[in-house]
């Protein structure tokens, strides 16, 4: 009787380590497609940011605002002698 009960004992345990084991490895898994989900859209984002940085800095410079001052508002730059110097 006492061998019966310790044999089902170590056949429960026996199955609980391998649905642990499988569980684990599921999750480990799992876990490793979320990791390279998440490493695929940081490099995407990374590459979104350096274009925003490039497009910002195209947007900022000097000679486009120019540019656009002349064309879409027709302003030109002053002439000698239309500056006055405040001090």
């Amino acid at each position: 009787m006492l061998k019966k009960v310790i044999q089902s004992f170590f056949i429960i345990l026996f199955i609980c380590c391998v649905a642990f084991r499988v569980w684990c490895t599921t999750k480990c898994r799992q876990i490793g497609y979320e990791i390279s989900a998440i490493a695929k859209e940081n490099k995407y984002l990374i590459k979104e940011r350096d274009r925003l940085k490039k497009d910002f800095k195209s947007l900022k410079s000097p000679h486009r605002i120019g540019d656009i001052a002349e064309k879409q508002f027709g302003l030109a730059a002053p002439e000698k002698g239309q500056t006055i110097i405040i001090k």
